[in-house]
């Protein structure tokens, strides 16, 4: 008879009433196990619920809300960490570019400082042997022809090792303006 009035106490309240409305069910109990109990001439004037056994699915979700919640809670407190270890990663990587950039900028400048002072050089020395060469076809009245003769039989002169060439006959002797 205890039994079937708990059983009937029990499906008037849901899994959460039973832990949120611990008073009202007690009650609840207590009333219906009186009901069954006034048949057999017995009165029940108190009753106490010391254990509730829950069904081992709602434990097993209650634990894992609980857990859920403080996982939440753990990711709040390490939000800020998080964040300000982010922007720090970022300043890094922001200050590392600006350094890269500014040494690829110096390096530029380096090289093209290089290569125009290499112009300069090839230049001036393309000028002067310009000037050479027109000094030389004045002062030995040659014509461009009579330049390239002289220039290769200075190489002829100046080399150390054998050439062989081969040249048109018959050479001329000599060249000059004409």
């Amino acid at each position: 008879m205890a039994r079937s009035a708990v059983h009937d106490a029990c499906s008037k309240f849901n899994t959460t009433q039973f832990q949120s409305q611990r008073a009202t069910f007690q009650e609840s109990v207590r009333s219906h196990t009186a009901d069954q109990f006034n048949n057999v001439s017995t009165d029940i004037t108190d009753l106490q619920i010391s254990s509730i056994l829950r069904p081992k699915d709602y434990e097993t979700a209650l634990k894992d809300k609980e857990t859920a919640k403080e996982n939440i809670q753990v990711a709040k407190s390490q939000r800020p960490r998080l964040l300000t270890q982010a922007k720090t990663i970022k300043e890094e990587a922001s200050a590392q570019a600006a350094i890269s950039v500014e040494k690829a900028q110096s390096d530029a400048r380096v090289a093209l400082t290089k290569a125009e002072a290499d112009a300069a050089a090839i230049t001036a020395a393309f000028e002067a042997e310009a000037e050479s060469y027109a000094l030389v076809m004045t002062n030995q009245k040659l014509g461009v022809e009579g330049l390239l003769a002289y220039l290769s039989t200075r190489v002829l002169v100046e080399s150390k090792k054998d050439v062989n060439i081969g040249i048109d006959a018959p050479a001329k002797t000599k060249y000059t303006y004409t």
